[in-house]
């Protein structure tokens, strides 16, 4: 069967024939006189079926109509944009861009031509393959300071996505020498600030851009060069200005760092434990810093260089001047009850005598000698607890029984702060017996801060060759003991006095070490020349008694201008003022002999000194 068009062709031929037939029967004279036939005019607009322009479309790609052929060319065209066979509201331009609505959807186009006086033609294209995500289109990274130093802060600076994305995330990386690479956790905003911990490395940071639709898409910077950090060229140590007083106040001088610093920081200590709240570059002297060690450190902070701190040389705030009372006190050991009889009294009953004569004192440190210590409850301690109940506040320097023998340091806790101590026992000693020490402590004065170093002994009283160099170390020991280098008191019960052969030379030595015997006393010369003490108290009276309530029977009675011989002494450094000396008994000024229980048969040595 033929089409409609083909059957319209084959008319029109057949209607030319037959008017040209007419023509020549009526006789026409010329082929003029007739004109030829006019073609029919179309009735409808004509076209190709439109193609889109890419037939494999991803998001945020724009979209064309490739009309093709369309009669008449003068036709004004339209479109419609279809997701899968919906049309699209709105999208009725030659060109459509993918949204990320369309992802896994087709898309196709309808173009209608239209003409005046044609009936219109609808052709649509075929439909696309599936949409697919988007690429945003990298843009350039970089690092606004390629050659970072410590404490800088680094800003990513990104050109721009295309399109924009809905989401932009950061991370900073470091790369070693060796080019591996290390997430720098926690950095990932668009600044970083450069750490000391990554001095040596260079540094990179990479961007994620992502988005509905759309591949996350990364861009990486180049490199830095290795992050650096300088050092201060000059770290001054800072100094202390101003006098060292209660209440006074010191100020740190910071010195010149170079390069100059951006913050400087102050922190005051005492005895190198740092000072609450004392964080300025002044300071005022308080109780508590009295006799202690205070200093300042100093930090200096500089962007790109390391933190350098650096700590003053120490100055000790001391208050006025204060009385220090020392003493030696041999208590004759409570191991020796069982020989009590007559004047001697078992120790329960000389206590207290010992409790007063030590608190009348107003003792600050007073050396023990025979404060027996082989029993459950020691002598000392038993002392420490007597005095503590008659109101004092005492403390034995060492409590445990195998330190020191029999001995031992007491103190007022009230009146001086124990700071360090410990016990030497001598190379020289009599086999057999009881070991002989050197017991030592340092302590400060509360009342003014000044620190000094106590040393109490008992030395040998069996032999003269063991008594002789026990004193010997004594003199060679002390001074290796008090690193500080603090002013002297040493006492004790040397067994021997300035009659014995040997102090001839021992008491220059001792006094060449730095520490004479308060009482200037030399070997047998009685009355001592030029003595220390600016006040001397029952000073022709022995300070050894045995238990002898007549006094007459050891002491210059009637040269009262001599000085007993006693064997208990109380060195001190040479330089320090002497205010007393002084024998404690307890005596009838007329009849001369000892009041009540005799507290030993040593009596107690006391002096007051001046730091």
């Amino acid at each position: 069967m033929r089409s409609p068009l083909v059957r319209r062709s084959r008319g029109r031929s057949l209607g030319l024939a037959l008017a040209w037939t007419l023509a020549l029967v009526l006789g026409a004279t010329t082929a003029s006189a007739v004109s030829a036939p006019q073609a029919v005019a179309a009735s409808a607009v004509s076209g190709s079926r439109p193609k889109i322009s890419d037939k494999t479309p991803r998001v945020g790609q724009t979209l064309s109509v490739v009309r093709g052929t369309w009669t008449p060319s003068s036709a004004a065209f339209s479109y419609q944009w279809y997701l899968d066979s919906v049309a699209i509201e709105g999208a009725d331009a030659s060109t459509y861009t993918v949204l990320p609505t369309d992802l896994g959807h087709r898309l196709k186009v309808s173009v209608t031509g239209q003409a005046e006086g044609l009936t219109s033609l609808t052709r649509t294209s075929y439909s696309t393959y599936k949409v697919a995500r988007g690429y945003f289109t990298k843009p350039p990274l970089t690092i606004d300071d390629t050659t970072p130093v410590v404490d800088q802060v680094l800003t990513a600076t990104v050109g721009t996505w295309k399109p924009s994305p809905e989401r932009v995330s950061y991370q900073w990386y470091k790369v070693s020498s060796s080019g591996k690479t290390y997430k720098l956790y926690g950095a990932t905003d668009s600044t970083y600030t450069v750490p000391a911990a990554v001095k040596g490395y260079q540094l990179k940071v990479k961007i994620w851009a992502s988005g509905t639709g759309y591949y996350t898409r990364s861009v990486t910077s180049a490199r830095t060069s290795k992050v650096v950090q300088h050092s201060f060229s000059s770290k001054p140590a800072p100094s202390i200005t101003g006098t060292a007083s209660l209440g006074s106040t010191l100020t740190a001088d910071p010195g010149t760092w170079v390069p100059l610093a951006d913050k400087l920081a102050y922190q005051w200590k005492r005895s190198g434990s740092a000072i609450s709240g004392a964080t300025g570059s002044t300071y005022t002297v308080t109780d508590a810093d009295l006799g202690a060690r205070v200093t300042v450190t100093v930090t200096a902070t500089r962007s790109g260089y390391a933190t350098a701190a650096v700590t003053s040389a120490a100055v000790t705030p001391l208050g006025p001047t204060s009385d220090l009372h020392v003493g030696t006190f041999n208590l004759s050991g409570m191991n020796n009850d069982s020989k009590a009889s007559g004047d001697q009294e078992v120790w329960a009953k000389r206590m207290p005598r010992v409790v007063a004569q030590i608190l009348g004192e107003q003792s600050d440190v007073v050396g023990l000698q025979e404060a027996y210590q082989g029993t459950t409850y020691p002598q000392y301690t038993q002392l420490r607890d007597a005095l503590n109940d008659a109101g004092g506040t005492y403390q034995v320097t060492d409590l445990d029984k195998t330190t020191s023998a029999a001995t031992r340091i007491i103190y007022n806790t009230s009146t001086v702060k124990l700071l360090t101590h410990g016990a030497y026992v001598y190379n020289a000693q009599t086999a057999g017996k009881t070991p002989r020490y050197l017991v030592w402590a340092t302590f400060r004065q509360l009342s003014n801060g000044k620190e000094f170093f106590f040393a109490d002994t008992h030395l040998d009283p069996y032999t003269v060759a063991s008594k002789e160099a026990e004193w010997w170390e004594l003199v060679k020991k002390i001074p290796q003991l008090n690193t500080g280098n603090l002013p002297v008191v040493s006492v004790g019960d040397f067994n021997a006095s300035k009659f014995t052969s040997y102090t001839a030379q021992l008491l220059p030595a001792m006094k060449a070490a730095g520490f004479g015997d308060v009482m200037n006393q030399e070997y047998t010369v009685n009355p001592p020349k030029g003595i220390r003490a600016e006040s001397v108290v029952n000073g022709w009276i022995n300070s050894f008694n045995d238990f002898r309530r007549d006094v007459t029977q050891y002491a210059y009675e009637t040269r009262r201008d001599k000085i007993g011989n006693g064997i208990d002494w109380i060195f001190a450094t040479n330089s320090l003022r002497v205010k007393q000396w002084k024998v404690v008994i307890d005596f009838n000024p007329t009849t001369l002999q000892i009041n009540g229980v005799i507290p030993s048969d040593h009596n107690m040595i006391s002096a007051i000194i001046v730091l």
